[in-house]
């Protein structure tokens, strides 16, 4: 028998262990889980602290509503307001300075006060006219009639013989020509002050002046008839209205008189409207508010500024129709849709000005930013603040 051949077996070497990481891997995976860290860190920060302000000065728009109202004693339609009606007769008269807006000027005669000296022997007569000639020429003529005694004086009045200021001359000495030549030396006259009224102010009544003071004369009778009527309608009304009728105007200067004042006399009619004033504007501040464009709001409107007139009245009803104007500005409204944040969110600062000035309520934008190096809104819009200043 043939020997088998004897197999030889060869032994395997046991693999060999992977190499330990190095030191700079491990760094790399820190170093990164660090970035990641600070990067999340970061973004919970920006997201929790950072904060947008966007302040807007709304352009305001003036607005009005007039409406007609019932004033009644008892309210049954939405539009009517509790209140009564009251009148009286009331009569005055007044007399009114006239201004000088109108006064006009008149030549007259200048006057003054005149000394007469005698310095003769004997006493001297002279008649009321006797004429004084200044140095100029300018001719007098004395007021009254006078005797100037020997080696004295007397004071009189004189006025120029015509009109003009010519007449208006200062302090001089005068010749009295009417005596002859010899006296005219002994006796004459002389004025201590300047004479004046060559020109004189003339005030002529027009029409304006008496329609202006019955005006006055009716503004302060209207005064007095309001504590009248009020006490004259008792109740605790917050508002009134009052309505005025002429019956009678009297004056005893009619126009183109030269005079400095007139005389004026009025008969009134005067009707007084009493109601609630809250509950008018309330109905006037709705009407307001009706015409107002959506998203818009009132401003700088308050009962205080509301007209109210009186257009008809029935004193056996006690029911008036009153007209009532109220004013105010329409400014932007905080639910507008152009203030909505979310279209504001994580956009630039001079996007969100452009699209909100863009608008014709609004005149200008300011965006603050928390912390202020931040340039975008926040992408949360809870974190944007609207404030209209």
């Amino acid at each position: 028998m043939e020997a088998k051949p004897v197999k030889k077996t060869t032994k395997r070497k046991a693999p060999a262990p992977p190499p330990a990481p190095s030191l700079n891997m491990y760094r790399r995976i820190a170093v990164t889980f660090i970035a990641v860290t600070f990067l999340t860190l970061a973004v919970v920060v920006y997201l929790s602290f950072s904060r947008a302000t966007i302040h807007i000065i709304p352009e305001a728009r003036a607005v009005s509503t007039t409406l007609v109202v019932d004033v009644v004693g008892t309210p049954v339609e939405e539009t009517d307001v509790v209140g009564t009606v009251v009148s009286n007769i009331f009569e005055q008269a007044s007399e009114s300075v006239l201004s000088n807006d109108s006064v006009k000027s008149v030549d007259a005669k200048a006057g003054g006060v005149v000394t007469i000296f005698n310095n003769s022997s004997g006493s001297q007569p002279l008649v009321a006219t006797t004429r004084l000639l200044s140095p100029e020429g300018i001719l007098f003529r004395i007021d009254d009639g006078v005797t100037v005694p020997a080696k004295g004086s007397v004071s009189v009045t004189a006025h120029a013989d015509v009109v003009g200021a010519a007449g208006d001359i200062g302090p001089t000495r005068f010749t009295i020509p009417g005596l002859n030549a010899s006296l005219q030396a002994l006796i004459y006259a002389e004025s201590a002050e300047a004479f004046t009224g060559g020109v004189i102010g003339v005030r002529v009544v027009e029409q304006d002046d008496l329609d202006l003071a019955a005006a006055q004369l009716e503004g302060e009778m209207l005064e007095a008839a309001k504590e009248t009527l009020r006490l004259q309608a008792g109740g605790s009304y917050t508002g009134e209205a009052f309505f005025t009728e002429v019956l009678e105007k009297l004056s005893d200067t009619p126009p183109g008189t030269e005079a400095s004042s007139v005389n004026i006399s009025l008969k009134l009619k005067v009707v007084a409207v009493f109601y609630q004033k809250e509950d008018l504007f309330a109905l006037a501040q709705w009407k307001l508010y009706e015409q107002m464009a959506k998203g818009m709001e009132a401003a700088a409107v308050s009962a205080d500024s509301m007209v109210v007139t009186v257009d008809n009245y029935d004193l056996e009803l006690q029911i008036a129709n009153v007209s009532v104007t109220l004013e105010g500005d329409a400014t932007l409204s905080p639910t507008n849709k152009l203030l909505d944040k979310q279209q504001f969110v994580g956009r630039s600062a001079v996007e969100v000005k452009t699209v909100l000035e863009s608008s014709d309520a609004i005149k200008s934008v300011n965006i603050t930013f928390t912390p202020f190096w931040l340039r975008r809104l926040p992408t949360l819009k809870d974190h944007i603040k609207i404030v209209i200043e």
